[in-house]
Parts: C-alpha cells; structure tokens; sequence
C-alpha cells in the first residue's frame, strides 16, 4: 500500500505572504488552461483526453476543470494536479509517497518559508488500518 500526502499551493487575488509561491515550473497563477499545459507539458490526447477534465457538477466548488500530470521535485516523483477556474489557473496539488514527505517539506519551506497551514488527521484505509496524514498548504496571489 503507497500513503500518499499533499503539498497545496493555491492561489488567491487578495493574499499576499512572504516569500509566496508564484506557481510551478513556469505555470503561474491567473494563466488558462492552454498556458499551463504548454509550461508544464501537457499534451492533449484528443476527444478523450484522460489528463484534463470537466469537474463533475456536484463538485464545481472547487474548479471547473482539471489537469493531472506527473513530475519530479528534485529527485521525488510526484503527481500534479492542477486546477482551472473559469479558466484560470487557482490550484496547484502534489501528492508523492508518504517517504518523501520529509525531503519534500524541507525543499518547500526552504523555497517558500513555512507553510500558512499546516493540518494533521487520522486517516483509516479499507483494511481498518489507521494512519496520520499531513497536509501543508502555501497560499500566493496573481
């Protein structure tokens, strides 16, 4: 079983903070959908493209639509998820294995400072087994 935890970065017009993140590897805060793709290497797989997707309608609080993609932070795979709201780019999450969350951590508050939030729960998987899972979230603003 892979335990997986999150690294958030969203962004708000309103915010600022210091030292906040910009976006990621060229894909910045405010940019459409095209733009992002293009910065971070997404290509369109046509009519039924499986990395990009309308958010179902019971779910529009948290965009319209949604992008995945896999990448690496230094040397840590990590699988990214960003999110479009009238396509604009206001979210940006990686999960990676629950044995990179130390490196990960250090790397971000090292780029970005510490993070505005940091929650912690408990989770249980299907098994029963119970688990405590992280998450850091860094806001920025465009």
């Amino acid at each position: 079983m892979i335990v997986t935890l999150a690294i958030v970065l969203f962004a708000s017009p309103a915010v600022s903070a210091f030292n906040e993140p910009e976006g990621f590897r060229g894909a910045k805060w405010g940019q459409s959908e095209a733009e992002v793709r293009a910065a971070l290497g997404i290509e369109k797989r046509g009519a039924m493209d499986t990395d990009c997707y309308d958010v179902p309608a019971d779910s529009k609080w948290i965009g319209d639509r949604t992008c995945r993609a896999s990448h690496k932070v230094g040397d840590v795979p990590v699988k990214l998820t960003a999110v479009f709201r009238t396509d604009r780019l206001v979210r940006l999450s990686m999960t990676f294995r629950v044995t990179d969350f130390d490196q990960m951590q250090a790397a971000f508050i090292q780029r970005f400072g510490q993070a505005g939030s940091n929650r912690e729960s408990v989770v249980k998987s299907g098994a029963g087994v119970e688990y405590r899972n992280r998450k850091l979230t860094w806001t920025g603003t465009w």
